[in-house]
C-alpha cells in the first residue's frame, strides 16, 4: 500500500505532520493500513522537494519505506 504525503499543501501546509490527538495525520493513516490483514507492505511517497524531508525524517524514525519523486508527478511517485 501507498500512502502519498507532501507537506505543501494549499490550503493547509504541513498538514501531514500536524498533531491530531496523539498522533500525525499521516502517523494515523499509517496506524490504520497497517491494521488491514490484507496489506503487506506500507510505503509512504513523496517528492523530492525540501519541504519533504521532514516525511523522510519521520518514515525514517518508524523503519517505514519511503520513496521520493516528481512534486509535479504524482504519478511517477506513486
Amino acid at each position: 500500500m501507498v500512502i502519498i504525503a507532501r507537506m505543501t499543501s494549499g490550503r493547509l501546509p504541513g498538514k501531514s505532520l500536524l498533531s491530531i490527538g496523539r498522533q500525525t495525520l499521516i502517523g494515523a493513516v499509517v496506524e490504520r493500513v497497517a491494521q488491514s490483514r490484507e496489506i503487506g507492505t506500507v510505503a509512504v511517497a513523496t517528492s523530492i522537494e525540501a519541504s519533504d524531508d521532514a516525511i523522510e525524517d519521520w518514515c525514517d524514525e518508524r523503519d517505514l519505506l519511503c520513496v521520493r519523486g516528481s512534486l509535479e508527478d504524482v504519478a511517477c511517485r506513486f
